[in-house]
């Protein structure tokens, strides 16, 4: 299980790195609002499950992009906090979502990978 979250996150360091120029504000929501999309094609959620996925989209990327910018010189650090951020989110969507989708969000996210990108489905 660390080796996974270990790979993941070495790709999400990279991908994080080539879009480290556009992290203002509004470049992270219209992130968040994309991944959340994207998403509820998949899950089919409510207004209120949009809502709160969405807002947990936009904190997970803020706290993706400031590990990536405070750890950027200890990798195992970084890769510690970036499985820790993926795991509190995982924990936090399912908290959301009906539980009739839990098996559906986690066949999801198998396919994608921690920046939430790999294979166009998050």
């Amino acid at each position: 299980m660390k080796k996974i979250f270990t790979v993941l996150a070495l790709v999400f360091s990279f991908n994080l790195g080539t879009m480290a120029a556009d992290r203002t504000p509004q470049a992270i929501d219209t992130e968040a609002t994309a991944q959340t999309r994207t998403m509820e094609k998949s899950l089919n959620f409510n207004e209120y499950e949009y809502i709160q996925i969405k807002k947990l989209n936009k904190q997970r990327l803020v706290d993706l992009y400031t590990a990536q910018a405070e750890l950027t010189t200890d990798s195992s650090a970084l890769a510690s906090r970036l499985a820790q951020i993926e795991k509190t989110y995982d924990q936090s969507i399912l908290k959301v979502l009906h539980t009739n989708v839990h098996t559906t969000y986690a066949q999801l996210r198998q396919t994608t990978n921690p920046a939430g990108t790999a294979n166009g489905v998050l």
